[in-house]
């Protein structure tokens, strides 16, 4: 998905000169959702395929903005297999983790989870 939001927008500026936005970039996922090459986006939930998007808009804010290097494409060889979930798409309760359109699957045995932001909601008195 980083790989294709990046080709996409780089395309679209090396072609239109066009700046893409995350919203228009979720658009073009809505799309390729709906493609037979790929359909499987639409298998797996939409949380973390729009973090990604988020992330691919932040590098190009940083790139603009003359803070970071242009983006590039990330290889499955160096990359680690992960997902980013916000909190309104996975649940844990009675210590089972509950993942959007994951059904009854267990992490892998050196799956690691790691909390961005948790807030804990008021300290009790």
């Amino acid at each position: 998905m980083y790989n294709l939001a990046i080709e996409a927008r780089t395309a679209a500026w090396q072609q239109r000169q066009d700046r893409v936005n995350c919203s228009a970039t979720s658009a073009m996922l809505t799309a390729w959702k709906k493609t037979e090459e790929l359909s499987y986006l639409a298998e797996v939930s939409s949380v973390p395929l729009q973090q990604t998007l988020r992330h691919v808009q932040e590098a190009f804010t940083n790139f603009w903005a003359k803070q970071a290097s242009c983006p590039t494409f990330k290889s499955r060889k160096q990359s680690r297999n992960c997902a980013e979930y916000t909190s309104s798409a996975f649940r844990l309760r009675d210590g089972r983790l509950t993942l959007a359109k994951i059904s009854e699957k267990s992490l892998p045995a050196d799956g690691k989870l790691r909390a961005r932001r948790v807030n804990l909601g008021p300290a009790p008195d």
